[in-house]
């Protein structure tokens, strides 16, 4: 019986070495998600309906291609799910955002949605997560939690407001004196609004004059110049000023916030 006894108690011994270091290795490994393309979720909201988007982030100045995962769970009032899914290859460039897709929800008739979003690289390995629930509350109001984190309450009344998201989001300002810079902010402002970037840092495109009727255009974040280059009618000339002014603009939103990060550590 004493034998017996301690081969039990090794075994627990055992297990319990089994599970703290399977917990162990779940932490680290988790710590390896989101450092180089990093999986996002944000929500709108707008007469009665949810629109969700799945957006990827590349941290790199490579260019990368990668598989998604957008899934969403949803459990209506009688405690049925169901789920919607799409899964797909993609490419990215370097420093910039993505929109990969977006589903649209209604509001009433669901307790719960879950909506994940797992981003696998070329060897089919996960590096990056993101989840977001919203949680149906007794009194109407939507709970929305990213990561497990309460991130903000989403009451009935606001939600005929157009464009209402979770998080602080940034401006495009500008102040252009022709029709080429004007032309040039249409362009960025389509990249910017379609990568659904989420941030609280403002961009500002400035026009001013210049020699022989040609004009400067600076694109700077939060006051720091990141691109500038005198303007021309060209329309292909200008897209490629677009596409250069908005990654470089990622790059330093991505270089204030992680300042912003060390900041809060401090």
């Amino acid at each position: 019986m004493k034998k017996c006894f301690g081969v039990f108690e090794n075994l627990k011994i055992r297990s319990f070495v089994t599970i703290v270091l399977l917990i162990f290795f779940q932490s680290v490994s988790g710590q390896f998600f989101n450092k180089e393309v990093e999986a996002i979720l944000q929500v709108t909201s707008a007469d009665g309906l949810f629109t969700l988007y799945a957006v990827a982030e590349n941290k790199t100045s490579l260019d990368q291609g990668f598989t998604y995962d957008f899934s969403i769970f949803r459990k209506n009032e009688e405690g049925e799910f169901y789920k919607t899914q799409k899964k797909t290859d993609a490419f990215i460039k370097g420093n910039s955002r993505l929109l990969l897709s977006k589903f649209t929800v209604a509001e009433y008739g669901y307790d719960d949605v879950v909506i994940t979003l797992l981003i696998y690289d070329v060897q089919e390995k996960p590096v990056g997560k993101a989840r977001l629930v919203l949680k149906r509350l007794k009194n109407g109001e939507y709970e929305a939690q990213v990561n497990g984190e309460n991130e903000e309450t989403i009451r009935s009344r606001d939600l005929g407001e157009k464009d209402k998201g979770l998080g602080l989001t940034g401006f495009v300002l500008r102040k252009t004196i022709t029709k080429v810079g004007l032309d040039f902010y249409r362009l960025f402002y389509a990249t910017y609004y379609n990568s659904q970037i989420k941030t609280d840092k403002d961009i500002k495109i400035i026009e001013v004059p210049g020699q022989n009727r040609i004009t400067r255009i600076t694109v700077s974040v939060e006051g720091q110049t990141v691109w500038e280059f005198f303007a021309q009618p060209k329309k292909s000339f200008l897209k490629q000023m677009s596409d250069i002014a908005f990654q470089r603009s990622i790059r330093m939103i991505q270089i204030l916030e992680q300042q912003d990060e060390q900041l809060i550590k401090f």
